[in-house]
């Protein structure tokens, strides 16, 4: 159980690229190939590391559509004009970008690695 905890622990103190990668080989060290509801945990982590750091205030998942909502209008028309995106934009109060259709979550992350 506490081989576990530390684990959950360094999940969420993930980062970075590096931070993720050195979890994910833990895990193989420590227990084999993870199982995909682990892999998503850590993809999560990342994911949401990534928001956090350019200013998004929460990500959602609505069946096929992902939601960027940030922290201000500013930041998201900046974000759109410096990096194109296959992305929806919500101006709703807070403003917000919607990856829609499969693959939403994927399309999202390779924005916010272009904006961090």
């Amino acid at each position: 159980p506490a081989q576990k905890v530390e684990l959950y622990r360094r999940i969420a103190g993930i980062r970075t690229l590096d931070d993720q990668q050195d979890v994910i080989e833990e895990m193989i060290d420590r227990f084999g190939d993870p199982p995909e509801p682990a892999m998503n945990l850590v993809h999560i982590a990342y994911f949401k590391a990534l928001a956090s750091a350019v200013g998004i205030s929460s990500v959602l998942q609505r069946k096929n559509e992902w939601v960027l909502r940030f922290d201000s209008s500013a930041r998201v028309v900046q974000a759109l004009q410096d990096n194109p995106e296959q992305a929806v934009l919500s101006a709703g109060d807070p403003p917000s970008l919607l990856f829609k259709g499969p693959g939403g979550m994927d399309r999202a992350r390779r924005f916010l690695e272009r904006i961090t």
